[in-house]
Order: structure tokens, then C-alpha cells, then sequence
């Protein structure tokens, strides 16, 4: 809109007695009525005609039965009901009004989960499909292409129950009957408990240890600084089972980052009883949407945090971003919360719109060349100067190097990363698990942030920003990665011309990690074997100033593809610097 114009929207809402699709077609189809009875009220019917288009989808009243109308000219119909342990479809013709009957479904097994125990319970179905917790048996058979037929679950929807170990821990779920191996997981610092689970009756208690933790982890907290809730325009998971998702998994400080609105998830933390156990810190996810003149493609998205919501204004006091250059929105948020920390967030992505990553458009249509100097175009767009700020395009505090599984993106950004730093311009690396719903799993990867005190009833943001701003952190998806060059850990400089080596990867026994690979200056130098708790040492010697990055591997064992599909055991370290004559880091100085 034009400064001083009005657009005026009218939108009609129709408040339901149920949370159908029917309570709302009932009210224009015009065609046969259809009724059912069921054993169960906690059913869902889909409902598509003979060419597979959706009709409508109609929920089960309290005594089980389902009523909808049809369109007028719908001759036959598919009608799938599902409860979260059985299916039922049956094609039927049309001819007028239509009873399908008493439809009786098979009966689950209601088991009594642990009460009291923080932990991440995985049940795997020895035959048949998969249990998928918090069904909410809606869009029953809307699947993902991209996923290889796989249903798409949204929002508390999960292959897994999280419990944080609250009085508000769910008690009881129900299952399909048979024989299920059931996982306890509560992160890459415990243990993982197994047990064997026959369902046959009505009734069961699963018997599960809880998860110990076997890695100590002193002078270390990890951070997820990328998570969504429901307040997120593309989420539906409340911020209670945010914060239940992320405890279950072992996370500590969690960063909220809902798009474009500035949202503190401390008051939830707090009523839930986990101040303690969670540090949290408020923030926002800028989402650029708008194509403009000055933005032709957006400014893509990135983080910022911890900056303070309120929660009387409008998206919670987010600064104005659209028809801005990143460096303007970087300037505006500098200057009004001097300390927070700016984080380039999945600055490329290969199979949908590429609007959300920066490096794949510098928010003009062009792609960063890591090949070019900054001073070449497209690269140049980054340093251009910016009006009305000090701030360019380029300068963001940090990066994200992983986000969730797409190790196939991170080396293509480490690349983009490596470019940066041979031009002086560090952006610390970051791993966030970018979780918009429980079925993708919070914390993982996650930060090990190198910190003072460890104790997160007692820990500051003073203390994480510090950590996050020298690079004093690493990324992993379960190793527990350790690098000293010279006495200095990740983010620190050495002075002279190097010195010894240390890399240190300590596991529980369901990660795996066999190798080791150095980066000096962007090239690998070195790649080791490794084995768990076995310190690797080698000599690294230079000439110029240099930085030296070390990742760590190995292969997703049975137990470790069970709890986390899709990964693998990896972790990074943010590099150690290499001043050669002390005056100064600055890349190539010899």
C-alpha cells in the first residue's frame, strides 16, 4: 500500500461446534446426507469422490456418529475413516440420502506411561504402519511427494511421546495392538533404555528405565537458537509442547524465534516448572515476504535475539524489515538493542523457494559466488554501503552452517562460511534444529556452548551471548566434539606459527564416530580415524595467518536411526585462529 491508502478486508468466520471440515461444507453443499455410527468418538472420516478430489472431513460426536452432507452432483463417494489405530474405507454409490451403518473399528491398547521422568519415548511397530502420537485425524491421507509417500504430520503430531516430566506429562496413550521396541532418549549426553512391548488386551504399563546420563559435559551448555511454536504463521504446535519437546531432548537454552513475531516463551518455562531446567532466551525470526524495488526477491530470513517482546504491540514490536536492505534491519536492531546477536539463517536451499535463503539471491536475484572477491558483483552487493546506517548487508553476527538434517546444504554454505573468512569477515557457525513441529525433533543438531558456569539455574544471557559472539561453541548431532590447537579452543587465536593439535570426540555407545577431518584455510588437510575418548594429536605448522576447522563423523548405528531418523553422527568445531607475528589476525599476514 501507498503511505496514507486504506485496504479494507471482509471476512466472514462461522464459529463450529467441532474442528471439521463439515461444519463448514455442511453449510453450502446442497447434496445427500450421509450418516455413520461408530465404536469409538475419537474417529475422523475423509471423504474424496471416485477421482480422489477432498469433499469434506467430518468428526465423530461425543456417541460416535458422524452425519455431513455431500454435493448436489456427487454420484459415488470414498469415505476413509481413521482412528489413530485403525482404518476403515469403503467406496459407496450415491443415491440419495445414505446410512453407512454401525462401522466397528479394532480396539487399542491404552498403556500407562512413566510419570515423573524427563524423557523422549520412541515406539517402533515390528508390522504395520507407524504409531503416530497427538493424531489429530484430520487431512487423514494427505501425503508428502517429497517425502516418498510418507504422511505428512503436523503440529504435537509425532512418531514419538515427549515427556518433560511435569505433572502436565500425558498418562496414558492408546495403540494398535501387537509388538512394539520402545526407546528412552533424553539427548546426545545420556544413555538410551530399551525395552520389548507385546500389546494384547485392553490395558498395559510400559516398564522402561529412564535415560542416565554417561557423558559428562563440565564448562558446557548447548542452545538450540532456532525453534518455532504456534505463533509462527507455518506452525500449529502450542509453546507448552515446544518447550515439552525441547526438555525431553536434553535442551538448555532455548531461543524463541517465532517469524516475525517477537515472542519471550520464558512465562510458559516458568508456569510449567522449568525455570530451572531451561534458559531461555526471547527473539524473532525477520521473514522476508515482500518483493520490492529495493528487495526484488526479500531479505530472506534471519534471526535475531535475545530482544524483548511486547506483547501490546503489534507482532510483539518487531522493527519494520520489508523494503529494507538486511544491512538497514541489522542497523535498526544494533541500535536499539545494542547487545543481541544477528544470525543468518539456511542461507541456501535447493528444492523450494529460494526467498527464504539469502545466499541464493543477496536479496537482489543474484547467487553469492564463493569463487569471486567481495569486491565483484553479485558478491558486491554485501558491502555496499546502505543509507540511513552504518550496517551493510554482510554484517551479521553469526551463521547458520546446519540446520536440521541437510547435511547436503551445509556443505555448500561451509564453502560460502570458508569464502568469508579467507576476506576477513568471521561469522561464527551455528547448528539449530529450525523445528516448526514435534515430529521434527528440537535440539538436534544443537550448540555446545564453551561457558563459565554450566549450571542453568544460575546461567545468564550475558553468558551465552559471550560464548556466542567469540565462536566459543560447537555444532553436533551427538558427538561431544573438544579441539585445542596450542592451549585455544574454537573461536580463540594462537600466536606464532601453530603449534599441537588436539581433537577429542567423546560419545555414548549408541553414537558412533570413526573419522576426523581438518580444514586449514579452507582446504582439508588431515583426515584420521578416530574412535570415542581416544585423543588424536597432530602438528599443524603455517606461514601466514590462517584458521584451522575441524569437523567429526561416523555412521548412524540401529539404535541411533531409531530415535533420530534422517541424521547422522557429526559435529563441528567454530575454527581456531593462527596469528603468525601477533599483530593480529587478518587472513594470509605472513
Amino acid at each position: 500500500l501507498e503511505v496514507g491508502a486504506t485496504l479494507t478486508l471482509r471476512q466472514p468466520i462461522h464459529v463450529g461446534n467441532r474442528s471439521d471440515a463439515a461444519v463448514i461444507t455442511d453449510r453450502f453443499y446442497s447434496g445427500s446426507s450421509v450418516t455413520a455410527s461408530f465404536n469409538t468418538a475419537n474417529v475422523g472420516v475423509n471423504v474424496t469422490d471416485s477421482e480422489g478430489r477432498a469433499l469434506t472431513h467430518a468428526r465423530a460426536a461425543l456417541n460416535g456418529t458422524v452425519r455431513f452432507t455431500l454435493p448436489a452432483d456427487v454420484e459415488r463417494a470414498v469415505f476413509t475413516a481413521r482412528t489413530p489405530w485403525d482404518r476403515h474405507e469403503r467406496e459407496v454409490a450415491i443415491n440419495g440420502d445414505t446410512d453407512l451403518g454401525e462401522i466397528t473399528l479394532a480396539a487399542p491398547t491404552t498403556v500407562q506411561l512413566p510419570r515423573g521422568e524427563t524423557m523422549s519415548l520412541t515406539f517402533v511397530r515390528a508390522e504395520g504402519p507407524q504409531a503416530v502420537f497427538h493424531d489429530n485425524l484430520f487431512f487423514a491421507d494427505f501425503f508428502d511427494a517429497a517425502a516418498a509417500g510418507q504422511r505428512r504430520l503436523r503440529g504435537p503430531e509425532s512418531p514419538r511421546v515427549d515427556l518433560a516430566g511435569t505433572g502436565e506429562d500425558p498418562a496414558t496413550v492408546t495403540l494398535p495392538q501387537g509388538r512394539y521396541t520402545v526407546y528412552a532418549t533424553r539427548g546426545p549426553e545420556f544413555s538410551v533404555t530399551r525395552t520389548e512391548l507385546a500389546l494384547t488386551s485392553n490395558e498395559a504399563t510400559l516398564d522402561i528405565a529412564p535415560p542416565q546420563r554417561v557423558l559428562a559435559t563440565p564448562g558446557l551448555v548447548n542452545a538450540d537458537f532456532h525453534l518455532h511454536s504456534g505463533l509462527s504463521f507455518d506452525a500449529s504446535i502450542s509453546p507448552q509442547q515446544r518447550v515439552t519437546d525441547f526438555v525431553a531432548q536434553g535442551g538448555e537454552v532455548l531461543t524463541a524465534t517465532e517469524h516475525n513475531v517477537t515472542y519471550d516463551i520464558a512465562p510458559v518455562v516458568e508456569a510449567m516448572g522449568l525455570a530451572e531446567t531451561v534458559f531461555t532466551l526471547p527473539g524473532v525470526e525477520i521473514t522476508g515476504m515482500v518483493r520490492t524495488e529495493v528487495t526484488p526477491t526479500t531479505i530472506a530470513h534471519s534471526n535475531v535475539f535475545p530482544v524483548p517482546a511486547d506483547t501490546n504491540a503489534f507482532m510483539g514490536g518487531t522493527l519494520p524489515f520489508e523494503n529494507r536492505r538486511l544491512g538497514q534491519v541489522i542497523g535498526d536492531y544494533k541500535a536499539r538493542y545494542p547487545g543481541s546477536i544477528y544470525q543468518l539463517n539456511h542461507a541456501r536451499e535447493a528444492s523450494r523457494d529460494d526467498d527464504l535463503a539469502f545466499f541464493n539471491h543477496l536479496s537482489q536475484g543474484e547467487s553469492y559466488d564463493p569463487t569471486r572477491p567481495l569486491n565483484e558483483m553479485p558478491n558486491a552487493y554485501l558491502t555496499q554501503e546502505l543509507p540511513g546506517t552504518d550496517y551493510r548487508d554482510i554484517d551479521f553476527d553469526a551463521m547458520e552452517l546446519l540446520n536440521g538434517k541437510a547435511y547436503d546444504l551445509y556443505e555448500v554454505l561451509r564453502e560460502d562460511w570458508f569464502s568469508l573468512l579467507k576476506q576477513n569477515h568471521y561469522k561464527v557457525a551455528t547448528a539449530n534444529s529450525d523445528s516448526h513441529k514435534s515430529s521434527t525433533i528440537a535440539a538436534y543438531p544443537r550448540n555446545m556452548l564453551v561457558v563459565a558456569n554450566d549450571d542453568v539455574a544460575e546461567l545468564t544471557a550475558s553468558d551465552v551471548l559471550q560464548a556466542l559472539k567469540k565462536g566459543r561453541l560447537y555444532g553436533t548431532t551427538g558427538p561431544m566434539l573438544e579441539i585445542e590447537l596450542a592451549g585455544a579452543g574454537p573461536g580463540e587465536t594462537v600466536q606464532g606459527t601453530g603449534g599441537e593439535l588436539v581433537i577429542t570426540a567423546r560419545c555414548a555407545d549408541w553414537v558412533n564416530v570413526n573419522e576426523a577431518r581438518v580444514w586449514v584455510n579452507g582446504e582439508i588437510a588431515h583426515t584420521l580415524a578416530l574412535q570415542s575418548d581416544i585423543p588424536v594429536r597432530l602438528q599443524i605448522t603455517v606461514a601466514s595467518d590462517s584458521f584451522v576447522f575441524v569437523e567429526v563423523e561416523g555412521q548412524a548405528a540401529d539404535t541411533y536411526k531409531a530415535i533420530l531418523p534422517g541424521f547422522h553422527p557429526f559435529a563441528f568445531a567454530n575454527p581456531v585462529f593462527i596469528d603468525v607475528r601477533g599483530d593480529g589476525w587478518r587472513f594470509g599476514d605472513s
